[in-house]
C-alpha cells in the first residue's frame, strides 16, 4: 500500500511538472514563480524516489530471506511469532551529578514550553479563525505540495502513518482532543515551521 501510494505521488508531480513547463513555450520570459514551483516539484521526485527506492531494498531483503529458509523453518519461524517474547532489561547506569542536572533542567524547560504553547496556540487560533476560511476536513484540505512536506518532516516519510493520524483527526470531535493525540504520540515542536503550517490548518478545520 505504501508503496503504491508513494508511485502515485510521482506519477502526479510528471504530470504537474510536465504541465507547467507546457506554458514555457513562445514566451520570452518565464516567470518566476513558474520556475520555483518545478524546482519544488522536483525536489518532491527526488525524496518521493529515494523513498520508493529505500521500500523497494526492504521488500527485496526480505523476499532474498525468505528464499533461502527451508519450508520448516519458515513455519516454525511463524510458531516463534505467537510465543510471548522475553523482556530483557538493559542495566540501568548510575546517575552522575551532570546527568541529575540535565534532568532537572529539562524538566524545568518542558513545564516552561507547554505554558508557552499552549499560549501561543490559543493566539493562532484566534488569528487563524479571524483571516482564513474554515476547511470541512484536512484530507480534501491539504495540497499535494503540503502533503509531501508534511510526510517527509512530521512523519518521518511514512504514507501509512500520515493517513492514519488525518483520518483519526478528522473524527475528531474538538481541537483540544485533536491536541492531546499530537502532542502524546507524535511529539511535534510547536515553533518547527512545518509544525506551524500544518496547526494553522487543524485550527482551519475546528474553526
Amino acid at each position: 500500500m505504501e508503496r503504491n501510494s508513494v508511485i502515485n505521488f510521482i506519477l502526479k508531480d510528471i504530470e504537474d511538472i510536465k504541465s507547467i513547463a507546457s506554458t514555457f513555450e513562445n514566451k520570452n520570459s518565464i516567470p518566476p514563480i513558474y520556475i520555483d514551483l518545478v524546482l519544488s516539484k522536483t525536489r518532491n521526485l527526488y525524496t518521493e524516489l529515494f523513498m520508493l527506492q529505500k521500500i523497494d531494498t526492504e521488500i527485496n531483503e526480505i523476499e532474498s530471506i525468505e528464499s533461502v529458509l527451508p519450508q520448516d523453518m519458515r513455519a516454525s519461524d511463524e510458531i516463534e511469532k505467537t510465543k510471548t517474547p522475553i523482556i530483557r532489561t538493559p542495566k540501568t547506569p548510575t546517575p552522575t551529578f551532570k546527568t541529575v542536572e540535565n534532568v532537572i533542567v529539562k524538566k524545568v524547560r518542558k513545564i516552561t514550553t507547554i505554558e508557552e504553547r499552549d499560549k501561543m496556540r490559543e493566539k493562532e487560533y484566534l488569528i487563524t479563525t479571524l483571516n482564513f476560511p474554515p476547511i470541512k476536513n484536512l484530507n480534501d484540505g491539504i495540497e499535494l505540495q503540503d502533503k509531501i512536506l508534511f510526510i517527509n518532516d512530521l512523519f518521518n516519510k511514512s504514507i501509512d502513518k500520515y493517513k492514519q493520524t488525518i483520518s483519526f483527526i478528522d473524527r475528531c470531535d474538538n481541537l483540544e482532543e485533536v491536541f492531546n493525540y499530537i502532542d502524546s504520540n507524535l511529539k511535534w515542536y510547536d515553533d518547527d515551521t512545518t509544525t506551524k503550517k500544518f496547526m494553522h490548518l487543524l485550527y482551519r478545520r475546528y474553526s
